[in-house]
């Protein structure tokens, strides 16, 4: 009753660092939320509520246990933590608790959005800054994928520009990388454009994958050749993996691009492996070996082949 008749910390953040909007205002109770954080802590908390009483002491609640907590502490908050410390609520009530927790993890959620993408646009002006178009080089892959493959495999998720151009194109893709924090930078991304539900991302090593044969009409390797030592074994896996017939697209960036991309991982304190085939070595693996070039495409940042078996 004291947090319904003097709700604490209500109103709005002009310049929040998240907000959320939680319930449905034309059937039930409806809350904003909008936090203030530096440093992953939450300096402040405001709200407003269309709602029952107890909504609004919940929400109250949510917004004092809140404030001055780290984020890997908020997270963890529950309802049964907010009923507590209101020292319980009416059983018919106790479904009013959800929404100020989900208020708050969500605006969270959106804090995290908003950083990952400031992060994401810092990146893509850097290497533009740079010479090297990141999302020029992954459109141009993406006209390289043919439009009626309904299997295709892309290799190298990386920050999931591809797999966010193709689903906007909505053209089916499976992605995987061996890398999980560059996984969750992807879904971060796709959550920003709004095609996380149609974007296909998993935590897998292409050299240890255990996919059956003929698994795919296309598999794309995309600017991850020069990451893996093992060139070799890699175009054998996608040969094994491609249906007869199915297309291989490879792309990478030249040496001087990739010059200027170690440079770039240099100065943000990051080391850029380049244990891989160069691309004279890759085409001529593939003639060797039975592919034949459907396109070649040789720029002065970057390179694509498109290939195919067993015509």
């Amino acid at each position: 009753m004291d947090h319904f008749n003097r709700p604490r910390n209500v109103g709005k953040l002009e310049n929040a660092d998240g907000q959320a909007r939680v319930g449905d205002p034309n059937c039930g109770d409806f809350i904003q939320v909008w936090i203030q954080v530096e440093n992953d802590i939450i300096t402040d908390f405001k709200y407003k509520v269309y709602g029952c009483g107890a909504a609004i002491a919940t929400t109250s609640a949510v917004s004092e246990m809140a404030i001055g907590k780290s984020f890997r502490e908020a997270i963890q908050l529950s309802d049964d933590d907010v009923i507590a410390y209101l020292d319980g609520l009416p059983e018919g009530k106790r479904h009013c608790s959800l929404l100020g927790v989900q208020g708050l993890h969500t605006a969270m959620a959106d804090n995290l959005l908003r950083k990952n993408h400031a992060a994401y646009c810092r990146r893509l002006e850097l290497f533009a800054q740079a010479g090297l178009d990141l999302l020029s080089f992954h459109r141009q892959a993406a006209d390289l994928i043919p439009v009626d493959a309904q299997r295709v495999l892309h290799v190298g998720t990386g920050h999931g520009l591809l797999p966010i151009e193709m689903a906007q194109r909505k053209q089916p893709l499976f992605s995987i990388d061996v890398s999980a924090a560059a996984l969750h930078v992807a879904q971060l991304n796709a959550v920003h454009y709004g095609v996380d539900e149609k974007v296909d991302l998993q935590q897998i090593d292409i050299l240890q994958a255990n996919f059956p044969p003929h698994s795919f009409n296309a598999v794309v390797v995309l600017a991850a050749l020069h990451h893996i030592a093992q060139t070799e074994s890699l175009l054998q896996i996608c040969s094994n993996l491609l249906e007869p017939r199915g297309f291989l697209v490879l792309g990478d960036w030249n040496s001087d691009s990739l010059a200027v991309r170690r440079q770039i991982h240099r100065q943000q304190g990051r080391h850029c492996d380049q244990t891989g085939w160069s691309s004279d070595r890759i085409f001529s693996w593939l003639q060797e070996n039975g592919w034949h070039f459907k396109q070649k495409i040789m720029t002065n940042r970057w390179w694509f082949a498109v290939t195919k078996k067993g015509d």
